[in-house]
């Protein structure tokens, strides 16, 4: 049946091929044009500029151990500022956030090292569909848990504080950056993008 099939379809494509080609070397004639009859004239077409961007809203300038990040920079979880203060021995991070915390997991945190390098941190704060489930600190080897009854989240505010003991070994003006995470390829930093996340020095003693 297949050898009877492609046989038709073999006849059916020259008959179509022989007429194409008739029908594409047949001289065609000029239509004379009607007595009086003149082309018109294209009428030109006024092109509007394309309007200028709007510049981006002035930001305020960061205060002590703090960064200001530029808006709408990164992915879903946008930083609008982030601050690091020492208080009696504990550190207090608070993070200002763009919008609200987005559904699946997200997160928000920093890391620090110390000015010999011999002692570095990441802290975190994970979120599921917006609620807290948890708060750890990360020294490159080890995790440890933290007491989620020391993070406070208000709108779209996010206060934690962590005990010197948790960060030991960073001493004075160890180096910080934030971060927001949503998803694996979303991430933001504050200062900075993160492509090229920059670093800030605390000012400041957090331990002996």
């Amino acid at each position: 049946m297949w050898p009877a099939i492609v046989a038709a379809l073999g006849v059916a494509l020259l008959v179509v091929s022989v007429a194409l080609v008739a029908t594409l070397t047949r001289p065609v004639q000029p239509r004379p044009s009607p007595p009086g009859a003149t082309s018109p004239t294209p009428v030109p077409t006024a092109v509007s500029p394309p309007a200028p961007a709007a510049p981006p809203a002035p930001r305020p300038e960061p205060g002590p151990n703090e960064c200001v990040d530029a808006l709408a920079d990164a992915g879903i979880v946008d930083l609008d500022t982030v601050a690091l203060a020492e208080d009696d021995g504990d550190l207090v991070a608070r993070f200002l956030l763009a919008g609200a915390l987005p559904a699946g997991e997200s997160g928000v945190g920093f890391v620090a090292q110390s000015r010999n390098g011999r002692a570095a941190y990441q802290v975190s704060i994970g979120f599921t569909n917006g609620m807290l489930d948890r708060f750890f600190v990360w020294d490159g080897d080890d995790e440890q848990d933290l007491d989620l009854d020391d993070v406070r989240v208000e709108g779209t505010t996010i206060t934690a504080t962590l005990s010197g003991d948790d960060l030991s070994g960073l001493g004075n003006n160890w180096s910080w950056s934030a971060f927001g995470t949503a998803t694996d390829t979303e991430l933001d930093a504050c200062p900075g993008d993160a492509a090229d996340p920059e670093r800030l020095r605390f000012e400041g003693k957090l331990d002996d």
